[in-house]
């Protein structure tokens, strides 16, 4: 008995197939990041300046944490997302500041 020859229907590649759609950000996709983003910041400034001395890390360290939660566990572009970055970005600018001495107490 010979085996029989099988045709598998192959697909074209993608790149092939596709048109080529550059991805669009329209402006207020890009302001609704950057109000998010700095709504973010303003909470972990909330949460820093709320305390005293050196408990003002642990503001800094609540904040990058709850940011670096949101940002890893949204879906990219979303709220949460962009609140965690800017929730990040806050406590870790004030960090560097703190440690360069260029923040005081």
């Amino acid at each position: 008995m010979q085996p029989r020859p099988v045709e598998v229907p192959v697909a074209a590649p993608a790149y092939t197939a596709a048109p080529e759609k550059l991805p669009v950000v329209s402006l207020g996709d890009l302001g609704k990041t950057v109000v998010t983003a700095g709504a973010g910041a303003v909470v972990t400034a909330i949460f820093i300046t709320s305390l005293q001395g050196s408990a003002k890390w642990v503001g800094a360290l609540l904040g990058g944490s709850v940011g670096a939660i949101f940002l890893a566990t949204s879906p990219v572009a979303s709220v949460p997302s962009d609140l965690g970055i800017g929730m990040l970005a806050g406590a870790t600018g004030w960090a560097v500041l703190r440690w360069t001495d260029k923040v005081q107490e």
